[in-house]
């Protein structure tokens, strides 16, 4: 599995966003920095802001972090997503 700050910086650079241009209310650009080069961790909810600011889905990013192998737990997470996208109850069965 490849760390998800080397993840986000792939997927930051292939939408060529710099990372001001991904700086939210309490997430600094050096914050961000640290984060792609393994110094630091975010919380979930900072990640999850980070990723609607990326605008890349938590299924989408976890695909690529586990070199594009879905696990049972990508999976979840592609369903979970697609019903609160689509607020469509059978995606939850």
């Amino acid at each position: 599995m490849q760390k998800f700050g080397e993840v986000f910086q792939k997927f930051r650079k292939a939408r060529g966003l710099k990372l001001k241009d991904l700086a939210i209310a309490g997430l600094s650009i050096s914050q961000l920095s640290r984060l792609e080069h393994r110094k630091t961790e975010l919380t979930v909810t900072k990640f999850m802001q980070t990723l609607d600011e990326l605008n890349v889905l938590l299924a989408e990013f976890m695909y690529v972090a586990h070199e594009f192998q879905q696990t049972s737990s990508a999976k979840l997470f592609a369903k979970l997503e697609a019903g609160l996208i689509f607020k469509n109850k059978k995606y939850f069965a």
